[in-house]
């Protein structure tokens, strides 16, 4: 778990440039949002989908970034991904009978900026929704009702939709 947090820190201060000097991005044309947080709108700013397999079985993350002021924020929905298959379609935690995986690495990590220090607080999925609809080139609809909770037994909820374009950069290998 720790590693895992370790590399979305390092992709979240990688793209700390670009977060910075965007202005929202989903004013851009084909991009459409209406993702809340908490009922409050949270604006996404240059998503990423990277994902791998081995063998043909893997996971793949969406991550959908947030910056207002000294707040940065990051939801990654991790989900299982098969080479051989489509990634379109819905997706639950805990897994369902008929329904894709989500993994319970789904996670959402809020960094506050003061000064010198950054304080960051994680939550990990509790249960969920997704659904995935692939546009084309690199174009993805993400409609989502998702709970993630921490180990202060706080909570935030995802809900809504965004469309728009990603980087994607998925790995497919074998051993």
């Amino acid at each position: 778990m720790k590693k895992h947090i370790c590399v979305l820190m390092l992709l979240f201060i990688a793209t700390l440039p670009i977060l910075s000097s965007c202005s929202s991005d989903d004013d851009s044309a084909g991009n459409q949002n209406s993702v809340k947080l908490d009922g409050q709108p949270f604006s996404i700013v240059n998503p990423i989908m990277a994902g791998v397999s081995i063998n043909g079985t893997g996971h793949i993350g969406a991550s959908l970034f947030n910056q207002n002021g000294s707040v940065a924020n990051v939801l990654t929905i991790d989900f299982e991904y098969f080479a051989d298959q489509a990634i379109e379609g819905d997706y639950a935690y805990p897994e369902t009978e008929g329904v894709k995986k989500l993994t319970s690495i789904t996670n959402y990590t809020e960094f506050v900026i003061n000064g010198n220090t950054t304080e960051t607080k994680s939550f990990t999925i509790s249960k969920g929704t997704f659904a995935l609809q692939d546009n084309g080139e690199d174009n993805y609809t993400l409609t989502m009702d998702l709970i993630l909770t921490n180990s202060q037994e706080e909570r935030r909820v995802f809900k809504g939709t965004y469309t728009g374009d990603f980087m994607v950069q998925i790995n497919n290998g074998t051993l």
